[in-house]
């Protein structure tokens, strides 16, 4: 399970959005911050039971982060593309 978390915190780049998250200590409620580290720490959770789940059977996990880690980097750069401009 521990690899699974560590590779999803990996795969997700958990670290830098929680610097980002932290950053926005008292320019957001309180509440704000609390709902976005919950929610993100339920995507943490998330992913690796997934991965635990599925990518065993299918590939090694470190095939998995490197197949999964540039997936989520394609989407990422959607974002802007996708979103609508007042989100």
């Amino acid at each position: 399970m521990v690899k699974a978390a560590l590779m999803a915190k990996d795969i997700f780049n958990i670290e830098k959005c929680w610097l980002q998250i932290a950053a926005l200590d008292y320019k957001v409620s309180a509440d704000t911050l609390a709902v976005m580290k919950t929610r993100l720490t339920r995507l943490l959770r998330r992913a690796a039971r997934w991965l635990l789940r599925h990518q065993e059977d299918v590939m090694g996990l470190a095939e998995a982060q490197k197949l999964f880690a540039g997936q989520i980097k394609a989407i990422r750069k959607m974002y802007q593309q996708k979103l609508p401009p007042d989100f």
